[in-house]
């Protein structure tokens, strides 16, 4: 009490005036923060979370004292309201108007002067989130941390380890740490300096692969099945629909889960599960119209003009292929007989086979289309996978 009470003489000690018998020199003002573990990090709002422990040390003279002198006293515990003390503030995170640490947090003194102000608290700041490469991204984000009211030429920061990550570090099930550095960003003229911690975190994306990736690749594999039902099963269209629904449901999920932003480029999975719909709705298309061909051959029906040389088109292109040479006829009669049948025929539509060739010529279109897309999103994927 009698030490507490010499150290704080309102004769000898000014608490408004920083440290330091020169006021023209800076004080020095050590920091080192040690991430104890990630809290959340929210792509909606762009924000990083994170538990910590903030260290910020400092010499002041003005609370020394010879130990020998106060019975082997080395050290003690002052409230911070009582005694100057740098007020640091997160500039990085615009919603907090109060400095670190609260007034009836304890400074510890040692005899020689070391001053050192312990905050543990909960960090978050404001960060550029980048989806493009969702599920295998990695998001970093700045903690900075400055002084209020002194430039640089009065308070100087000083680090005292550039590690962040220290033996005590909780993992998070969502993300795993990737790297983390504190560094100090001297301030020019007027400005204050800063003490700024960049971490890294990278996604653990297994689960966003079982439960994104593949259900979405396996739908549109699946979704090519409907080729292989029967025209008169009345299944086709319903079963098509299903898939084209159950698609849309995954992109209204993905545009919940990511930011609305689309610069500096829009997530590729988001362009997968798009392609993905547009197949689905060519697959779609395809269905319907097999399905009126397959009512117009039952009914009898004739096809519209320009379906007919559409059709027509393809027979020829199939029939090419099949025609061999005629052989020399000894009968003119027989053989403008032949020439008459051969024009009655061409002049025909065979519906079921231009439904057949329809849909063969669709179902490869789409699984080769198919098939380019997963190709792609995964070599994508690996890339980014190989790099980080």
């Amino acid at each position: 009490m009698a030490l507490h009470q010499k150290l704080l003489n309102t004769s000898t000690y000014d608490q408004t005036l920083r440290p330091g018998k020169n006021q023209s020199e800076p004080t020095i003002v050590s920091m080192r923060m040690t991430v104890g573990n990630l809290v959340d990090i929210d792509e909606i709002a762009g924000t990083m979370t994170i538990k910590g422990d903030l260290e910020i040390s400092w010499m002041d003279e003005r609370i020394a004292w010879d130990p020998d002198d106060h019975n082997g006293i080395r050290q003690v515990f002052i409230q911070k309201q009582k005694l100057w003390a740098p007020e640091m503030y997160c500039i990085s995170s615009l919603a907090q108007n109060t400095g670190l640490g609260l007034d009836n947090f304890m400074v510890k003194f040692s005899s020689t002067g070391l001053a050192n102000l312990d905050v543990q608290s909960i960090f978050w700041s404001t960060c550029n989130i980048q989806i493009t490469h969702y599920p295998v991204d990695v998001q970093s984000c700045l903690f900075e941390f400055s002084p209020n009211g002194y430039s640089s030429d009065e308070i100087r920061i000083n680090i005292i380890d550039r590690e962040v990550v220290g033996n005590g570090y909780k993992e998070n099930s969502a993300w795993e740490f990737k790297n983390g550095e504190a560094f100090a960003r001297e301030g020019k003229r007027s400005e204050a300096d800063a003490f700024i911690v960049s971490v890294s975190y990278e996604r653990r994306s297994i689960i966003h692969v079982i439960t994104v990736i593949v259900p979405t690749s396996l739908m549109g594999f699946v979704h090519m099945l409907v080729f292989f039902l029967p025209d008169d099963s009345g299944e086709r269209v319903g079963f098509s629909v299903t898939v084209l629904l159950s698609l849309a449901v995954y992109q209204s999920m993905l545009s919940e889960a990511l930011p609305k932003a689309s610069l500096p480029q829009i997530p590729i999975i988001s362009i997968k599960v798009f392609a993905d719909i547009l197949i689905s709705f060519i697959i779609q298309m395809c269905v319907i119209f097999s399905q009126y061909l397959y009512i117009k051959e039952q009914r009898g029906e004739d096809l519209p003009n320009v379906l007919k040389g559409f059709a027509r088109c393809l027979q020829c292109m199939e029939r090419k292929q099949k025609v061999k040479a005629d052989p020399i006829y000894s009968d003119d009669e027989e053989r403008e007989g032949k020439e008459k049948k051969r024009k009655r025929f061409g002049d025909a539509v065979d519906i079921h086979r231009f439904r057949r060739i329809f849909n063969i010529v669709c179902g490869w279109i789409c699984f080769v289309a198919l098939l380019a897309t997963n190709i792609c999103l995964i070599s994508m994927l690996l890339e980014k996978t190989t790099k980080t």
